[in-house]
């Protein structure tokens, strides 16, 4: 059956109004369009809570690292503090860092993503590289967009994907324009999910990928370290206060990821609660991990501080000298 009436989420609501199989839909200005809706949309929809970062170390040698940390705080329909934290093992080569506007529905991502990885490690047979596990989380995130709209802009129509290409026909132009343009729309006007994954790895050597939530992915390997999450912009320039790159030893990583985290803690949603972990590699070629304690991030913040204290005695000094200058200088006539 047709959907008759006005409909919010297809966007099909305008003055225009059509019979189709003695049903009618409403049609409104297609969303690309219209500036207007985009402009709000933008500047309503939420963006991801908290904060991952990972920073690879030492690439190029015989153990190399990626330092990773995010904070634990969670969303869904409330914000909460996790007791499992955001990154997530999914092989013992291979973590993903999780930054969302809704842990439940990642969770299902993330969850068929981990069994599809084992069906296919299954009929192979061999080790997936990093690359390998991206792409299939990367379809995962595409499916679920996919089944969303369907549900959203197909579904009131009684129409799915096949059959809205088999009934195609008895559409007119404008009406298959529209709905396509709706189709094509609904990631930017209507898909209120959002999830910025960090994949990261350790094969024949270190990974860093970040994965959307249309399954778009990106290498960080060349630039060593990323970040997603609404902490980002502020951890960014922390950790690009001075050079990186990922043949930095394992201890600088450390530092920088952990100063970046702990920065971003100024911006909404990112909890103060820290998750620290570092990936490496072993003697045998394995990989595995080091979490690191309280003691060690008392210790990091303790550097930080008198990192602060240092920099208030250099600047106090150095405006003193200004001060001088200014008080010896003659005036302008």
């Amino acid at each position: 059956m047709w959907y008759s009436g006005s409909d919010r989420i297809t966007g099909l609501d305008t003055k225009d109004t059509e019979l189709i199989n003695r049903g009618t839909f409403t049609m409104r200005k297609p969303y690309r369009n219209d500036k207007k809706r985009r402009i709000q949309k933008k500047a309503i929809k939420e963006k991801p809570m908290t904060v991952c970062i990972a920073a690879i170390a030492e690439a190029n040698t015989k153990y190399p690292k990626i330092v990773l940390t995010a904070d634990r705080l969670v969303s869904t329909w409330v914000n909460y503090t996790s007791g499992t934290g955001k990154i997530r093992p999914l092989t013992n080569y291979c973590w993903v860092l999780i930054a969302t506007n809704n842990a439940l529905v990642s969770e299902d991502i993330i969850t068929k993503s981990i069994e599809k990885l084992a069906e296919t490690s299954k009929e192979t047979n061999e080790k997936l590289s990093v690359e390998q596990i991206v792409e299939i989380i990367s379809v995962e995130c595409k499916r679920r967009l996919d089944a969303e709209r369907e549900r959203f802009v197909l579904s009131p129509h009684g129409l799915t994907y096949d059959s809205y290409i088999t009934r195609s026909k008895e559409l007119s132009r404008e009406h298959i324009d529209i709905i396509t343009n709706n189709l094509k729309d609904f990631e930017t006007r209507d898909y209120d999910f959002e999830v910025e994954l960090l994949v990261v790895g350790i094969d024949a050597k270190p990974h860093i990928f970040t994965i959307f939530q249309n399954g778009q992915f990106v290498s960080y390997d060349v630039e060593g370290f990323a970040m997603v999450g609404s902490g980002k912009a502020t951890a960014f320039p922390e950790i690009t206060k001075y050079l990186y790159h990922p043949n930095v030893n394992w201890l600088y990583a450390l530092h920088r990821v952990y100063n970046s985290k702990r920065v971003a803690e100024r911006v909404g949603g990112v909890g103060p609660e820290t998750d620290l972990i570092v990936l490496h590699m072993v003697d045998n070629g394995d990989v595995t991990y080091w979490p690191a304690d309280d003691d060690t991030k008392k210790l990091l913040d303790s550097g930080m501080e008198e990192v602060k204290k240092q920099e208030v005695t250099i600047y106090t000094k150095l405006l003193e000298k200004f001060n001088n200058l200014f008080l010896s200088s003659e005036p302008k006539k």
